[in-house]
């Protein structure tokens, strides 16, 4: 179980690193639709003073939503992904590169539609921000194993096995679909790759081009006869 529940400073050299930052076009988008509740706060209230307070209200909470999105940081390092807010005094989740099969890297767009897909909304594998539109997905460690002050010793009892690429059996360990924002798909996804095949792990080389080629585009609604893009 060494290779599975790493610290933080196990992880290795860091490879690559990101924060999925809003993009200007993501700016540009919400200080229009703030000009555009005010004036219709205006309109219905005949109150500008009164619209202009409710107007900075929902200003100030978009800000506290982007401020949450632009605290994470994606590091992809030689040992281990290292995910989650940079906060003081706060641990990243260390997601080990040998629970990582190439076969489930997915890249997404209209991502901000991939939770509800999954039915999964604020869960510690969503490294999501509410204006992200691409991002890169795949299974991994387990968040409760992941994170290193929320190990459970208890998570064995309800592991899954997980197979080595040439279906081998290498360890039992939990495994969550884990999805990271990202403005620069492509520099993930090869980073990824060169972090994955640099481990040695069977099946890495070409995942970048491949999803690059062909990624899962996300709707609101699915249409259930299709298949799972996530598979």
């Amino acid at each position: 179980m060494s290779d599975l529940l790493l610290q933080p400073q196990d992880a290795g050299r860091q490879l690559y690193a990101e924060r999925p930052l809003p993009s200007v076009w993501a700016v540009a988008v919400v200080l229009l639709l703030l000009l555009a509740f005010y004036t219709l706060l205006v309109a219905l209230l005949d109150s500008p003073a009164g619209a202009a307070l409710m107007t900075f209200g929902a200003a100030l909470l978009l800000v506290l939503l982007f401020a949450a999105g632009a605290l994470e940081k994606h590091r992809v390092c030689e040992r281990a992904l290292l995910l989650g807010p940079t906060l003081p005094r706060a641990l990243p989740y260390v997601v080990p590169l040998v629970t990582i099969d190439p076969a489930t890297v997915r890249l997404h767009r209209r991502a901000n539609f991939l939770a509800r897909r999954l039915a999964q909304q604020g869960t510690p594998n969503l490294r999501m921000a509410p204006y992200a539109t691409l991002a890169v997905s795949f299974k991994g460690l387990h968040p409760s194993a992941a994170h290193p002050r929320r190990r459970d010793a208890a998570a064995s009892l309800y592991t899954e096995p997980l197979l080595r690429y040439d279906n081998t059996p290498f360890t039992r360990v939990v495994t969550e679909r884990w999805v990271l924002a990202t403005r620069h798909p492509d520099r993930l996804l090869h980073a990824l790759e060169q972090a994955l095949t640099g481990a040695g792990i069977p099946g890495a080389a070409g995942v970048a081009e491949r999803e690059l080629r062909d990624p899962a585009v996300e709707r609101w609604r699915r249409d259930p006869d299709s298949p799972d893009p996530t598979v």
